[in-house]
């Protein structure tokens, strides 16, 4: 069994991801955390063959998920179709950053054209 870390950039869970994978790095799949306050554009990177990935929105995260075997599609699409009806919902509230909607809308738009690569065609007859 290996686990999967998700925490933040905003108080200790970074350093509490890294200490965990420099001690237990075979027994770990992924460390996810989401960046806030001055930790953004920090690179996703291996720490003792660990990826160590880094996230914006919850969509986003996902999509990583994916990619390194922590989630399925089906998966992925369950998650787009949420932020979906969530974004709905933020783009008539005030206050709500507008930048956090777009990068909703960009990590949606990245997820359903990752979901539509992954769609298996159908053969011609």
């Amino acid at each position: 069994r290996k686990y999967v870390y998700v925490g933040d950039t905003g108080e200790k869970d970074e350093e509490a991801a890294l200490r965990i994978v420099g001690g237990y790095a075979p027994r770990m799949k992924a460390v996810f955390l989401h960046q806030v306050g001055e930790a953004w554009g920090r690179r996703d990177g291996v720490v003792n063959g660990v990826p160590v990935l880094y996230f914006k929105t919850y969509v986003g995260a996902a999509i990583k998920a994916v990619r390194h075997g922590c989630m399925d599609v089906e998966g992925l699409q369950r998650v787009v179709e949420c932020a979906q009806r969530e974004m709905l919902l933020l783009e008539n509230q005030q206050g709500v950053c507008p930048q956090a909607i777009d990068e909703l809308r960009h990590d949606i738009d990245i997820a359903q054209a990752f979901i539509f690569d992954r769609q298996p065609t159908s053969a011609a007859v």
